[in-house]
């Protein structure tokens, strides 16, 4: 089964809100920030490893692809503290050549429903990562096995 565990720092949280229906639905987006290395790429598909090999050798500065078809299931972690999130869908990743001699960075956002837990543990901990296991979505898989 298609999977790929990574730790990642936290690079930025956002909430948003909107009315639909009249239900007010809110949801979080976090975007986590790793090196751009082979199997990140790998799970990415081919166009993020033609990319990362470009963002390498210097031949692309930046890269925006769309990660629709990812989920995450994951923890946020700040020392011995954990809060468990069961569902994150990925919105878009970002990746950037590295300074000099550093490696590409890959920024990649996600959204989950909005978690009180979550919330009040993001709020409190600045240095925490993510330790994340990105899969694909189940309606990527169902729609595999129709073709």
């Amino acid at each position: 089964m298609f999977g790929v565990d990574l730790v990642c720092g936290i690079k930025a949280v956002k909430v948003r809100a909107k009315q639909v229906s009249g239900v007010w639905i809110r949801r979080c987006r976090v975007t986590l920030a790793h090196e751009f290395e082979a199997g990140i790429a790998a799970a990415l598909g081919p166009e993020a490893k033609q990319c990362l090999i470009g963002l390498r050798n210097g031949a692309l500065e930046k890269v925006v692809l769309p990660i629709e078809e990812l989920a995450a299931l994951g923890a946020l972690k700040a020392g011995d503290q954990a809060v468990r999130i069961e569902r994150m869908v990925g919105v878009k990743a970002i990746g950037t050549r590295g300074k000099e001699e550093e490696p590409p960075i890959i920024a990649m956002e996600f959204d989950f429903d909005w978690d009180e837990a979550a919330w009040l543990f993001l709020g409190r901990h600045c240095n925490a990562e993510a330790s994340v296991l990105l899969t694909k979505r189940q309606l990527t898989l169902y729609e595999a096995a129709e073709a």
